[in-house]
């Protein structure tokens, strides 16, 4: 009884089910998905480009977010026309994106950029900057 117990107390420790709100993750995670996140995913690894993070917002307390992570640490992005590059590669990314505006960031230890799928409609690493490693919540691993 009790091992049972402890697998149900850390399955909820390990993981959780959130509900996803708004669209900046469309067509990835539909609006009102449930998706669960791995909260110790990133203890044993760091998170790797294209891997969906759940953040919690930097400058918002308590708000969390699913995002994509395009940036690594040390590393310099750029997005121009649309076109993602890194360190001044071209990378193929997982979305289209038809956008005019470029944006640089150079990465230092510790930090990511995180971006939504629906890049039109998304706030992100382009609005707030990268997101430090203590941001990062877990990675999502199921959508239902």
């Amino acid at each position: 009884m009790f091992g049972r117990f402890l697998d149900i107390a850390l399955g909820f420790a390990c993981s959780k089910w959130v509900k996803v709100r708004g669209s900046s993750m469309m067509p990835t995670l539909q609006e009102g998905a449930w998706v669960r996140v791995d909260r110790l995913a990133y203890r044993r690894s760091m998170p790797l480009r294209f891997d969906v993070v759940l953040i919690e917002h930097p400058h918002r307390v308590g708000f969390w977010e699913a995002k994509r992570v395009v940036g690594l640490p040390g590393e310099r992005i750029e997005i121009v026309g649309g076109t993602l590059m890194i360190d001044g590669v071209e990378v193929p990314d997982v979305v289209e994106v038809q956008d005019d505006r470029s944006y640089e960031w150079q990465l230092c230890e510790g930090q990511y950029v995180v971006l939504g799928d629906n890049r039109r409609l998304s706030t992100d690493s382009r609005a707030f900057g990268p997101v430090q490693t203590c941001h990062i919540v877990g990675r999502v691993v199921l959508r239902q």
